[in-house]
């Protein structure tokens, strides 16, 4: 069902592409920078992805995961296992996967405290078949990560579905909380930005159903205590499914809110179809994570 989607997605947005704006009048997209740490020489810490090859009946297989993003940044690597330097700390970060039975790939948020020299490595553990899978429903893909010196997992196994998490973000009851809420539009098709996870934890959401409907309130405010967090925000419509991770200061009593805009932008000599989203400050309205385009689909013409 959601490849059907997705097809008749590209049908509508070529289309619009095609009777659209010419590419020189399309405004520049602002994509997420390559990652370079802001102090290379304290970059002690690595990550990198694996992968894994499994002997099937008729064919082997190849599956993995990898760094798709690092503090709202790309990294800029060759191979999915290229180590990506970080400086100790907090870092907010989106892992990716590949597998036989998943097309889609979907971005899994993680927050890392790194260690002055570890080695992390980020791992893609496949969960138990059952009937429903050869009813056309994938298995639980978990992504977790390991300290590769001591072979020790340095964070929740997170599954590639909200739905099908177990532990959830747990929202604090004390003074001075502050807020983050989403924002969703409705037309021809829903486009929203929300929470998706805090600090490696997903937002709370009710399991599968059969219409792919997650029973998140969209537009519903996460409290959150002052300080330093992981926030992955998620931007989706019917089609898409994404997440930008980001560290943010949350200050004492604040609300927040996440905006978003869609559209045709350009980068080189190609369209995009793009969704631009960033944080600000609901009261004072300033911009605390800055406006980023995130590409849904290079348009063909």
């Amino acid at each position: 069902m959601l490849a059907i989607r997705l097809f008749l997605f590209s049908l509508a947005a070529t289309a619009l592409a095609a009777c659209g704006p010419k590419l020189k009048d399309l405004p520049e997209a602002s994509f997420a920078p390559v990652y370079a740490p802001a102090d290379k020489t304290a970059a002690t810490a690595t990550i990198r992805g694996a992968y894994r090859e499994k002997e099937g009946l008729v064919n082997d297989s190849i599956s993995g995961a990898y760094v798709a993003m690092v503090d709202g940044e790309r990294p800029s690597r060759n191979h999915a296992t290229d180590p990506v330097p970080l400086t100790p700390g907090p870092h907010s970060l989106t892992m990716r996967y590949w597998a036989v039975r998943d097309s889609f790939h979907l971005a899994v948020p993680f927050r890392l405290d790194a260690k002055p020299g570890a080695s992390y490595v980020v791992r893609l553990e496949e969960g138990n078949l059952n009937v429903e899978n050869y009813l056309g429903v994938d298995p639980t893909y978990y992504l977790y990560i390991v300290d590769e010196t001591t072979d020790e997992i340095v964070s929740p196994k997170m599954p590639h579905l909200p739905q099908r998490a177990t532990e959830f973000y747990v929202e604090p009851a004390a003074p001075d909380i502050a807020t983050i809420r989403g924002t969703i539009e409705h037309g021809l098709d829903a486009y929203s930005a929300y929470v998706l996870a805090i600090d490696g934890r997903y937002i709370h959401t009710e399991p599968d159903s059969i219409f792919f409907d997650d029973g998140r309130n969209y537009e519903g405010a996460v409290a959150l205590t002052p300080g330093r967090h992981a926030l992955a925000i998620g931007i989706r419509n019917s089609n898409l499914y994404n997440a930008l991770p980001v560290l943010i200061d949350i200050e004492p009593g604040a609300s927040y809110v996440l905006r978003f805009e869609h559209g045709v932008k350009k980068s080189g000599e190609d369209k995009w179809q793009t969704f631009t989203v960033w944080l600000e400050n609901e009261k004072t309205a300033a911009i605390v994570v800055p406006k980023t385009d995130m590409p849904i689909m290079r348009l063909p013409f």
